[in-house]
């Protein structure tokens, strides 16, 4: 029907179970003006007028039954109800106990604040009412706030400042987070909130943090440092989160983030966790404030604020600061580097450009730093192998003998890095290093594929014996439980010779033929059964022995 419904059928319609599809228009066969499309504004007054005239309460009626009613048709009800609202007459207490009914319910997420604010706007002797003297109700739900920012009398809410009832300051704090403001009231705001920022708990500093952000966008030359700094003093999580995510806001406020002192507060009881500092620490370092986000980051320690920092910069600032690190505190910032390079492998591979600037002047300190990124970046060893080839373009003497052996390391246990190296052999400007280190190892590589050939690790008469006996096996229900319960099984022969860049892997079958395969060692765990003959690289073995892990990877 295209006809609007008569106040008889929206009486009618309060009453019915349909009363939510019918009021928010989601039921597009019911009768009268109830289609989403085809609402009007005289629709909406009409339902208005007959609640003001008592004969229907819709905030009563809206609240009945909406726990029940399907999600859209509550919806779509709140949706008018929000348009409606500025013009419905109600109590005080009506309203509060609207609020205070649809908190965490679908009606409130689209019966909103301003709806709410539009309301007392329209009622200005009820809005000084409850400045006045906020009741229980009131303060329960806020009210007391919407109240202040519909007054718009920012003076009214400073006054509250001090009041003892904490709900009623708290509520003065957000007001005004949100509330218009001169130069000069936004001068007497800040000195208002000094006068009681020493006595507030952590959830009214998180709240005073929030107004001074809004001053800073009303007014961008008010200085707030000193608040700011105030407010952060022993506070708490709440404090610090709301600080960072006030701080990455506007250019201007991260330039005041990157100040010293303002870090240091920021920091200053460590109460917020890793992951909000990493927020600030990422934008600084994309905001052009590189060098005050690596000073955080070594403030805090943290590996995961670290790999925030690196995986931030641009790619040769993050390198100079890793070398900075080793040389200097790897042992507070090596977990953070060797995390990030650790779990950002594929994104890292490109980080191979070592800044002429980031090279260590020592001869020492250059052979310490090449070490040191052996450990930490363990699992990236083509950053490694540009570290020591960086180093080497200016090293002589015993400095480069002991780079090229630390080179010679990586390179034997890592096949990327010796690939890498050949493909900036020409360019790199140390070739007399990397050309005979290349052959080198392609010479040792082709001599481990031959030694699983050998007569002493191919399977004695024996073996062969045993394999042939599982083998016959009619049955897979016998097959199984001579795998699960019989030591045949644990004969079967095996050769392993394990190196650094992988092992050269054979099985020996019942005829006396060989299978190798070369895999990286990664790919193979230390389960395999026994009896085996291995034969150990001692390549680079004392390096192995400073992190423990080529021997046991697993994949």
């Amino acid at each position: 029907m295209d006809r609007p419904l008569s106040d008889d059928e929206r009486v009618a319609a309060v009453g019915s179970p349909q009363f939510f599809s019918v009021f928010g228009g989601s039921d597009p066969d019911t009768p009268g003006d109830n289609d989403v499309a085809d609402m009007r504004d005289g629709d909406d007054a009409a339902w208005a007028a007959i609640h003001n005239a008592g004969t229907i309460d819709l905030l009563a009626r809206c609240l009945d039954g909406a726990d029940s009613a399907p999600w859209f048709a509550v919806h779509q009800t709140g949706c008018r109800l929000n348009r409606l609202l500025p013009s419905l007459e109600c109590s005080v207490d009506q309203l509060a106990a609207f609020m205070a009914r649809t908190q965490g319910t679908a009606l409130a997420d689209v019966v909103g604040t301003e709806a709410v604010v539009q309301w007392l706007h329209a009622r200005p002797a009820i809005v000084a009412d409850i400045v006045a003297a906020p009741t229980d109700a009131v303060l329960s739900v806020n009210l007391f706030t919407v109240a202040l920012q519909a007054s718009g009398v920012t003076a009214t809410a400073r006054s509250r400042l001090v009041d003892g009832d904490a709900r009623i300051r708290f509520q003065a704090i957000n007001a005004l987070a949100w509330m218009p403001d001169d130069e000069r009231g936004a001068a007497e705001t800040l000195t208002a909130l000094e006068s009681v920022t020493a006595d507030l708990d952590d959830e009214e500093r998180a709240g005073v943090l929030r107004v001074l952000f809004h001053v800073n966008g009303l007014h961008p030359g008010a200085d707030i440092a000193p608040l700011l700094k105030r407010s952060l003093a022993d506070g708490g999580a709440m404090a610090q989160s709301q600080a960072v995510v006030g701080l990455t806001r506007t250019p201007s406020l991260l330039a005041l983030a990157a100040r010293d002192d303002v870090a240091e507060a920021l920091i200053g009881s460590r109460a917020s966790t890793s992951r909000v500092y990493s927020v600030l620490v990422r934008a600084l370092a994309k905001a052009s404030h590189g060098d005050a986000a690596v000073r955080l980051a070594e403030r805090l320690a943290e590996p995961e604020v670290t790999e925030a920092l690196l995986g931030s910069l641009p790619g040769e600032h993050a390198m100079a600061v890793v070398i900075g690190w080793l040389g200097r505190d790897a042992e507070r910032l090596g977990p953070g580097i060797e995390r990030f390079f650790n779990e950002r492998r594929a994104r890292t591979l490109g980080l191979v450009f070592v800044p002429p600037g980031a090279i260590p002047e020592e001869p020492g300190m250059r052979i310490l730093v090449a070490m040191k990124a052996m450990c930490w970046l363990l699992l990236e060893p083509v950053t490694v192998a540009a570290i020591i080839v960086a180093f080497l373009t200016v090293a002589n003497g015993d400095d480069q003998q002991a780079l090229t052996q630390l080179l010679r390391t990586v390179v034997y246990d890592h096949a990327a890095a010796r690939d890498h190296l050949s493909s900036i052999k020409e360019e790199s400007g140390v070739i007399a290093v990397i050309g005979p280190l290349l052959e080198e190892h392609d010479a040792y590589q082709r001599s481990l594929e031959k030694m699983v050939t050998i007569a002493e690790m191919r399977p004695s008469e024996a073996h062969r014996m045993t394999l042939r006996m599982v083998k016959d096996r009619a049955s897979q229900a016998m097959a199984r439980d001579v795998h699960d319960q019989s030591s045949f099984f644990s004969l079967l022969p095996r050769s392993l010779v394990l190196h650094g860049a992988g092992i050269v892997y054979a099985v020996h079958d019942a005829e006396g033929g060989t299978m190798p395969a070369t895999m990286k060692m990664a790919t193979v765990s230390t389960s395999i059964a026994l009896p085996t003959l291995s034969v150990l690289d001692p390549v680079g073995y004392d390096m192995l022995n400073v992190r423990n892990h080529r021997a046991d990877l697993k994949q």
